[in-house]
């Protein structure tokens, strides 16, 4: 298992935002599937969706560690759903609970297209 430091002033590890850093680390590395298994992604729901789109273009298993505010934290207020292509296809809401259902999702499970969470 590799991991990479980097900060946004370059005050340590590489410069740039992680999207940058995602980005020119793919091109010098060609296939990442060659290399890695998967990418394991947490942070604010920007940054989670900006990789979104470049992480879905790759071979690699993604996992998304998601961030909501959960009044109840054992789903019955429904405040922490996040829309999803499994629950669509299970013939329910199209939404699942991040508090009891996550809340760690395989990226292709997200419909990042109406991913909206503070």
């Amino acid at each position: 298992m590799s991991s990479h430091i980097l900060t946004e002033d370059g005050s340590m590890g590489c410069k740039g935002t992680v999207l940058d850093f995602f980005i020119q680390f793919s091109k010098q590395a060609g296939d990442l599937s060659n290399t890695y298994d998967g990418a394991c992604v947490c942070g604010p729901a920007p940054m989670l969706k900006a990789l979104a789109g470049p992480l879905s273009s790759t071979k690699l298993q993604t996992q998304f560690s998601l961030e909501s505010p959960m009044a109840c934290g054992y789903g019955v207020c429904q405040g922490c759903t996040v829309k999803t292509h499994e629950a669509r296809e299970k013939g329910k809401t199209g939404y699942a609970r991040v508090c009891t259902d996550g809340p760690v999702f395989s990226g292709e499970k997200i419909c990042w297209d109406e991913f909206e969470k503070d």
